[in-house]
């Protein structure tokens, strides 16, 4: 009985960030890959559910699950494949892109959403990871940190580093990686 409540938490957690766990895939992988990396995540956590069972909380956990998942996938794909496929529609830029698209001298939502994303895919994957989780996934700065299983000041300063590169790269978009 008790694992039958047990695997009702997990169904609810899962419940209650399925969504911004798409999101978080979709950032990271695609539309076309979110799918598959939302069930694999599922099956992950399902799968050692047995080793957690209410040790801290089940969404931190589902989290760490996730992007070790976005992790696995991201270092199988082929060497040279772009973070993001052709086609790709990213989600809504950062609250501050107008910002940052102004400042660089561009304008209009559609060239802002898509400069301020391809400069996110430019990123070293551990800035790229805390603007996915921050922006796509909307976590908190401590949500993020439990998911990353670092500081929370780890995360205030990767994300400061990948905004201001972002903004840098927006400015002089042909510049760098």
């Amino acid at each position: 009985m008790a694992q039958h409540h047990n695997m009702a938490e997990l169904e609810r957690a899962w419940t209650g960030i399925a969504g911004r766990l798409r999101a978080y895939f979709v950032c990271r992988a695609g539309p076309t890959d979110a799918d598959d990396l939302l069930q694999d995540c599922f099956l992950r956590a399902m799968g050692s559910w047995n080793g957690f069972a209410g040790r801290g909380r089940c969404e931190g956990w589902l989290w760490r699950i996730a992007v070790r998942t976005a992790a696995d996938a991201y270092r199988r794909r082929p060497r040279g494949t772009a973070p993001w496929p052709d086609g790709f529609d990213p989600p809504a830029p950062p609250a501050d892109a107008d910002a940052l698209a102004a400042d660089a001298g561009r304008d209009g939502p559609g060239a802002t959403a898509d400069a301020v994303w391809a400069a996110v895919g430019r990123l070293d994957p551990p800035q790229r990871e805390v603007m996915a989780l921050r922006f796509a996934a909307g976590l908190s700065y401590a949500e993020i940190a439990d998911a990353l299983d670092v500081p929370v000041g780890t995360v205030r300063s990767r994300l400061h580093r990948a905004i201001a590169t972002v903004r840098d790269r927006m400015r002089s978009p042909d510049d760098g990686p």
